[in-house]
């Protein structure tokens, strides 16, 4: 056990030098296009078990991941599967992290999507999001705004855990845009589905969806106005609560905002 102890000491500090040069914008370069720097990151975290040496390693994962490579588009799908698995940790640096880098990942490509969900990662976000801390909010929500958009399974999920999208509307009142902005682009992605438009009928989601298209940021009038206009096509009751609450000229002048 000592021996063993003194290696993992060993290792993390070996991580911690490496992380130093995660920092510099040339070395990074270096480090992303290194097929095996990623092969060994994903090593790590498939063997390791101390809870000191994977969040640093997700960090320096998280810092490198910032610059695009072939090298790091083709080990995707395995720092995803390697990733996954802490989402659920106790530790909120290690799960802020898993989730970080998941959300830099998961756009490269449709295995990459199909992997998160394979893992069930729509629904462990959709039991973060009521509570969960501000910056893993960001990246979860992310990823959902991702995998809803591409992926049938994963609405079927979110409407398993929530029938009525409360806690994606419930998100809408999050003080940080970006957090408002990619839950409004989730009821949009969800608004896909006519079914799930129609359970929408009897809910507040068009005045909620509107209330915050008074904002000066662009992405959330935009993707508030896309989930209106997606419930108000494929249900046309919908098309009465947005005349009662002068709907129309809310997103005639979304539309405007954008456009300039």
């Amino acid at each position: 056990k000592k021996h063993e102890e003194i290696e993992k000491r060993l290792l993390l500090s070996c991580l911690l030098f490496i992380g130093t040069f995660a920092a510099e914008s040339s070395l990074i370069d270096q480090m992303t296009t290194h097929k095996g720097f990623w092969e060994g990151c994903v090593k790590i975290l498939n063997l390791e078990s101390d809870d000191r040496i994977i969040v640093v390693m997700l960090g320096m994962m998280m810092n490198v991941s910032l610059k695009t490579s072939d090298a790091l588009k083709s080990m995707a799908q395995e720092i995803i599967k390697a990733s996954v698995e802490y989402v659920t940790n106790y530790d909120d640096n290690i799960k802020q992290r898993s989730y970080g880098l998941i959300s830099r990942l998961i756009s490269y490509s449709e295995e990459c999507i199909n992997i998160a969900c394979q893992h069930f990662l729509p629904m462990h976000i959709m039991h973060l999001l009521p509570d969960g801390e501000e910056t893993t909010l960001i990246h979860a929500v992310k990823i959902l705004a991702v995998v809803t958009r591409y992926n049938e399974g994963a609405r079927k999920t979110v409407v398993e855990c929530d029938p009525e999208l409360k806690v994606l509307r419930a998100s809408l009142g999050e003080c940080e845009d970006i957090v408002v902005a990619d839950s409004a682009l989730c009821i949009a992605n969800m608004c896909q589905d006519r079914e799930i438009c129609v359970s929408l009928v009897d809910t507040n989601i068009i005045q909620e969806l509107l209330a915050r298209t008074d904002s000066l940021n662009s992405a959330i009038k935009q993707n508030c106005a896309i989930a209106v206009a997606k419930l108000v096509s494929n249900d046309v009751r919908h098309m009465k609560k947005l005349k009662e609450h002068n709907g129309f000229d809310i997103l005639h002048s979304c539309v405007k905002h954008l456009k300039s």
